[in-house]
């Protein structure tokens, strides 16, 4: 993990994680980012982590689904995983 907090209003991170699929057929991965923020004061609209990219070991893009005011990030898989 890397962070970048010279700005503190425009934060960077960079993270790797490493996963293995413990079924077969796994299309879609959903990650839970802000769960704790609150709607209170638009606190998940401020401060919430966004996701600009992701990507597989091989380099490839990975679809995402991000919703403003959802705490959550779902990656999409190009294929089911065996």
């Amino acid at each position: 993990m890397q962070v970048d907090v010279r700005d503190w209003k425009h934060m960077r991170l960079e993270a790797r994680m490493n996963m293995a699929a413990l079924a077969d057929g796994v299309r879609v991965v959903p990650l839970v980012l802000n769960e704790t923020l609150s709607a209170y004061d638009s606190h998940r609209l401020k401060k919430a982590l966004r996701l600009r990219a992701a990507r597989l070991a091989s380099g490839g893009r990975l679809a995402a689904i991000q919703e403003d005011w959802d705490g959550s990030v779902t990656l999409l898989l190009p294929a089911a995983l065996k």
